[in-house]
């Protein structure tokens, strides 16, 4: 792969990170009742939920560790659009853990 097929799989993603976007408020219904899985305890269903949002976290630090070190503005540009989904997943994540 060369940098030209490279520049351009980055920027395909760009192009499905845009047309990806997607509200937790409105494409989820929060008042829908909580079915939890009956072969897991809730305390530990709830700990395995606080793993996911941690690592929603974890991913916003990373992206932005590599937002100070990298540069190309098509790269640095990805970085952002991941830094938002990702706080719009721990932002998930922490809704539902609140019903949990």
């Amino acid at each position: 792969m060369d940098a030209t097929d490279g520049d351009n799989r980055l920027a395909k993603l760009l192009e499905n990170v845009t047309e990806g976007q997607w509200s937790p408020l409105e494409e989820i219904d929060w008042d829908q009742e909580l079915i939890l899985p009956n072969w897991i305890s809730p305390k530990l269903y709830t700990a395995a939920v606080s793993q996911l949002y941690y690592g929603e976290i974890a991913t916003i630090w990373a992206c932005q560790r590599l937002l100070g070190e990298l540069t190309g503005s098509r790269v640095r540009q990805f970085l952002h659009a991941q830094i938002m989904d990702e706080e719009r997943h721990a932002d998930t994540y922490l809704m539902y853990l609140r019903r949990l």
